[in-house]
């Protein structure tokens, strides 16, 4: 079997869903999710079982019998893409992933579609939710359907709030967002922004009114990112939540914004995490 850890937020989690999804698939093994993360540390909740996902959670034997073979004698004696254990090393993508073995245990974030490519369709047809849309998504959708709607993410919180993410992430500054709904609103008439944001308050002092905006607050991840996927346009966030409410977005002719600079860290490498086609924007 393959084993994925999940651990921190949603984005995050749909990330090591997919990169461990597509290696059970190239071996026909079944995927199983360690959520031991969950039980010790609560700040991040498990949002997964929101939607159609193939994969059980693994059990803590299945977990510390694999974890025992990532010994120092293993790892001296195995080559790397056949360890048991595959531990992300960095940002940047890491092909040997692909070469793991269909017995293994992946631990790290694997933020690049290069880790899934192979397995897009089929992911596709997993991340679809289960229940219908909450009634409020119900009027959003309604809302959206009626004009040439753009998902917005600001993301603040802890990249303002905590000191070292704020030097590793950093909250996006107002220009970007006025410079990418510039960039939309030059191209497409009706355009309408509809607004995701841990600070909602913030977002209605400091985002910029270019456009026709509605900010949507209160529901639960998943039907955030539900409406995200709705949209056509996106202006994501240097967040891997509206990463992937661009990404679920089944439109073929969609139009993705997102910052030209993901990392405030410029030794952190992103060159694999935002895909060619997503249009870049400058965000000093």
């Amino acid at each position: 079997m393959v084993i994925s850890r999940i651990t921190s937020g949603l984005g995050n989690q749909l990330f090591q869903y997919a990169c461990g999804r597509a290696v059970s698939l190239r071996h026909g093994v079944p995927l199983k999710l360690d959520l031991q993360n969950f039980r010790e540390f609560q700040a991040r909740r498990y949002g997964l079982d929101a939607f159609n996902i193939r994969a059980e959670e693994a059990t803590p034997d299945e977990v510390r019998k694999v974890l025992q073979t990532d010994t120092l004698w293993h790892r001296l004696t195995t080559p790397r893409a056949r360890r048991r254990v595959l531990r992300e090393q960095g940002f940047a993508f890491d092909e040997t992933v692909l070469r793991a073995g269909p017995d293994v245990y992946l631990s790290g974030y694997w933020q690049s579609v290069k880790y899934f490519a192979d397995a897009e369709a089929q992911l596709r047809r997993e991340l679809t939710w289960w229940m219908p849309p909450l009634a409020e998504t119900l009027r959003f959708l309604q809302k959206m359907d009626e004009t040439a709607a753009v998902a917005v993410h600001v993301r603040r919180g802890d990249y303002v709030s905590n000191p070292g993410y704020a030097r590793r992430f950093g909250a996006l500054p107002p220009a970007y967002y006025e410079r990418a709904l510039g960039y939309l609103a030059e191209r497409i008439s009706t355009l309408h922004a509809f607004v995701f944001s841990d600070e909602p308050a913030w977002v209605k002092i400091h985002f910029p009114k270019t456009v026709p905006l509605t900010i949507v607050e209160g529901n639960p991840a998943a039907e955030d990112l539900r409406l995200m996927a709705a949209c056509r346009y996106h202006v994501i966030a240097n967040s891997t939540f509206s990463w992937w409410g661009a990404w679920l977005a089944p439109f073929a002719d969609k139009t993705v914004l997102a910052p030209e600079r993901f990392f405030n860290d410029p030794t952190l490498p992103d060159r694999d995490l935002v895909p060619r086609e997503w249009v870049r924007i400058a965000n000093d």
